[in-house]
């Protein structure tokens, strides 16, 4: 077990050598899952937030791999290690920018990544680094590959919750709305469970009559069955 081993060598060691030969000489995707899953865990093991830095590259790295459960998997490890960090400047020099890397990597895999890592680093980042986020999540909201469409959408109940009231109202409905008619039904598919965030959300009858009620009726009449039984 990778945490035990650890534990047994001692932070310095498990930095400089363990981490280093277990990334290097590992490529089945079933370990790299249990590899992911583990370094959530491990802050104490590299030595505390202070070396944050080398849980968060190994996991950014598997953050772009082929295959998607690698990837959930790494992403939830990163938001752990996220909820254990208490200086906001760990957030801002080490999260946000792997945020930002994997948001504007070519790879969609990476973007697809991204997605799930705005809501837990946008709070504890500064003003004018929130704005850098708000303008990267809307572009992966119009991303050119529907998966990372699809995921962006998937995220947004999540992402909606965190930002400011007047972000959600003047940026992310449009978002919401956007994605809703989009020409992948998987990516409208995603659209009906945040009609449910962002009425909750909204809080205001008006603001929901306006924005959401109309997305929900048109979603019941779409093309596409699944979308219409999702809304049933």
């Amino acid at each position: 077990r990778l945490d035990h081993i650890a534990s047994s060598l001692g932070p310095n060691r498990t930095r400089d050598e363990l981490l280093p030969y277990v990334l290097e000489s590992e490529d089945d995707d079933e370990v790299l899952i249990q590899i992911a899953e583990k370094l959530g865990g491990m802050l104490s093991h590299v030595g505390g937030e202070d070396n944050i830095v080398h849980l968060l590259n190994p996991l950014e790295a598997l953050c772009m791999v082929e295959e998607m459960a690698v990837r959930v998997r790494a992403v939830r490890s990163i938001v752990d290690l996220a909820r254990q960090i208490r200086g906001a400047n760990t957030m801002s020099q080490c999260f946000l920018p792997m945020v930002v890397r994997l948001s504007k990597k070519d790879w969609f895999s990476s973007r697809m990544s991204a997605c799930g890592l705005y809501a837990v680093v946008y709070n504890s980042v500064p003003t004018k680094a929130q704005e850098e986020m708000q303008s990267m999540y809307a572009a992966l909201c119009r991303d050119r590959t529907p998966r990372v469409r699809k995921t962006a959408a998937s995220n947004m109940n999540a992402f909606a919750k965190v930002v400011q009231p007047h972000i959600l109202k003047d940026r992310l409905v449009g978002l919401f709305v956007q994605l809703s008619k989009d020409d992948q039904d998987s990516v409208r598919l995603v659209s009906i469970e945040n009609c449910v965030g962002i009425s909750e959300l909204l809080g205001d009858d008006r603001l929901r009559n306006e924005v959401t009620l109309p997305v929900a009726l048109r979603l019941a009449q779409d093309p596409c069955w699944r979308v219409r039984w999702s809304v049933a």
